[in-house]
């Protein structure tokens, strides 16, 4: 189709599918439990996501047809588009927006264009062509919401999918209304012990407890003493050097009352 060519940037690649009517760059979206058959999506199908759009021309139901899918395009303007609007195909190739519930959605603009015959940029990717999500994610589950079939809630680290109606039913216990998607894993086995980290350095010199002050020892640098209720520790080695008067030889370490 002359009016849309692939970007050199984009991610895009061609795949085969069968037609089901003539058409010519139109959505093509798989619709759940169709067994891969494909349509042409409209924005009243429910459940459906574009996969992509229609490249080449086909003159009747079951002609094999290419998609480009997953990437950006460029195409050509019918009319005046806004960036976001969802788009549709004329019969010369151009796009124009979509004004009706039933017309076949080709895309969306990612790009504005001011008029006829403008370049923008359109998506052709799943994510930003879903007409309706086919099953909506809800989050952690909450006892209370209310939940309908096709909703897929996480719980306790598992996830479940809601295939009967109701309110307050917890995914684990009410199997009635839950069906589970994906269990959470067992707690794996233990590691092996790592290897022995290297030796740290050496850290300050402690304190050397010598208990109360003797007039007879020699204290060194670092002994700590009790004396008339307070300790002190040496600054200064010497003896018979008393704490509490002699200052350059001792430190307060902790005053008594």
């Amino acid at each position: 189709m002359a009016a849309i060519a692939t970007r050199t940037t984009a991610k895009s690649f061609k795949d085969s599918y069968q037609a089901q009517n003539a058409s010519q760059g139109r959505g093509l979206a798989l619709v759940q439990g169709s067994s891969g058959d494909d349509y042409l999506a409209t924005a009243s199908v429910a459940n459906s996501i574009v996969i992509g759009v229609q490249e080449e021309a086909s003159g009747d139901a079951g002609d094999p047809i290419s998609c480009i899918q997953l990437g950006d395009a460029v195409a050509i303007a019918g009319a005046a588009i806004n960036a976001g609007q969802f788009v549709k195909c004329t019969a010369n190739g151009q796009f124009v927006p979509v004004t009706s519930e039933a017309d076949n959605i080709a895309g969306r603009a990612k790009s504005s264009a001011s008029t006829q015959g403008d370049e923008f940029i359109l998506f052709v990717s799943p994510s930003v062509f879903s007409v309706a999500p086919a099953v909506p994610f809800m989050g952690a589950y909450s006892a209370g919401t209310a939940y309908v079939p096709g909703n897929i809630v996480s719980y306790s680290g598992s996830s479940y999918i809601c295939i009967q109606a109701g309110t307050g039913k917890e995914p684990d216990t009410q199997t009635a209304y839950w069906s589970v998607l994906a269990l959470v894993g067992a707690t794996g086995a233990t590691g092996a012990t790592g290897a022995i980290g290297a030796q740290g350095p050496t850290g300050p010199a402690g304190i050397n407890w010598r208990g109360a002050w003797s007039s007879s020892n020699t204290y060194a640098i670092g002994d700590a003493v009790s004396y008339s209720g307070s300790s002190y520790i040496a600054v200064q080695a010497g003896s018979n050097k008393e704490p509490d008067t002699q200052t350059t030889y001792w430190n307060v370490l902790a005053a008594g009352a």
